[in-house]
């Protein structure tokens, strides 16, 4: 029976510390916006010894504007996006969706670093805004793999069955608020 409940604290302590969660919910009290913001969630993680490839993603609402933000590792290569390089997502279902960042993004050392992790590494950090179609694709559907078009070409990746609903997850956290 110890085994039982200590086995049932240790799940509930890891799902409440390992969950999605609300970092930021305001009103800037200059433009009057409400801003919202989730924490950041692995969507892609390889780690070879030619180097190592990350994504990453929050979603931060503005008002009825939901972006997606997005942080990229490429084996420590210095690359760059424009309003031109789409990220594509692949769902598990066969459905595509493209993203478009609003501007020209080039990776830096540190940029999009979450804590000490990778920190001296050029990374890319970039936004997409979401359409509500997009919004809706994401939320409903599992994402398999992506494709992200840099000026140099591409990068892409499978993504775990673990972490192919952390972007529903976070987009259901936002609009539950």
């Amino acid at each position: 029976m110890a085994k039982l409940i200590l086995s049932s604290f240790i799940i509930l302590t890891a799902q409440l510390v390992l969950a999605q969660k609300i970092k930021k919910d305001e009103v800037d009290k200059f433009l009057g916006t409400h801003i919202i913001e989730t924490s950041w969630e692995p969507i892609f993680k390889e780690d070879k010894l030619g180097g190592s490839k990350w994504w990453n993603v929050r979603i931060r609402k503005i008002d009825e504007l939901m972006i997606l933000d997005c942080k990229f590792i490429m084996n420590s290569s210095v690359f760059s996006v424009n309003e031109k390089s789409p990220l594509m997502i692949l769902f598990t279902n066969g459905d595509k969706v493209e993203l478009y960042p609003d501007k020209f993004e080039v990776t830096c050392e540190g940029c999009g670093a979450t804590g000490n992790t990778y920190s001296g590494v050029p990374r890319l950090h970039v936004g997409y805004k979401l359409t509500d179609t997009q919004q809706k694709s994401l939320n409903l559907l599992a994402v398999e793999a992506f494709r992200l078009y840099t000026a140099d070409g591409y990068y892409e990746g499978e993504v775990k069955s673990a972490n192919a609903s952390n972007i529903s997850a976070l987009i259901n956290l936002v609009n539950k608020k």
